[in-house]
């Protein structure tokens, strides 16, 4: 038995346990994703997938009617208008809500190449970054 197991358990390991921080680091990662919505940064071109699932909706076809990006984009883009109404705020928080995914996939990735404290920045890291709202706003 090393030292390190024979140290009591701190009130702040217990609370802070891998399964209360992936649910905590989700929702927030969302909540932060979702509130700088409102603001518009918009580095991708975020026009023309919107024009795209507004055409789909119309009865066009892309490839057909009109060119740009890989279908599916366009398609997802019509599913949210057709679920949620047609609104630009309402599309940037469902993308939010797919960014906020990919970070907890990758803080669940990094769980088992390193330490917490390292995944936990790794995904953090994955949020800041200016190429996780390319094509995605």
């Amino acid at each position: 038995m090393n030292e390190i197991s024979r140290l009591p358990q701190t009130r702040f390991a217990a609370v802070f346990r891998p399964a209360l921080i992936r649910p905590l680091f989700f929702l927030l990662s969302f909540l932060l994703l979702a509130y700088f919505c409102k603001y518009g940064f918009n580095e991708a071109d975020e026009g023309i997938p919107l024009n795209g699932g507004i055409r789909i909706l119309n009865g066009e076809l892309p490839w057909r009617d009109f060119q740009g990006y890989l279908p599916g984009i366009y398609v997802l883009h019509a599913l949210i208008f057709k679920l949620f109404g047609m609104d630009i705020l309402v599309v940037r928080r469902v993308m939010a809500f797919f960014v906020a995914l990919i970070a907890l996939m990758i803080l669940r990735v990094s769980e088992r190449l390193m330490p917490l404290p390292f995944a936990i920045l790794a995904a953090c890291l994955y949020l800041v970054a200016p190429g996780v709202y390319y094509a995605q706003y």
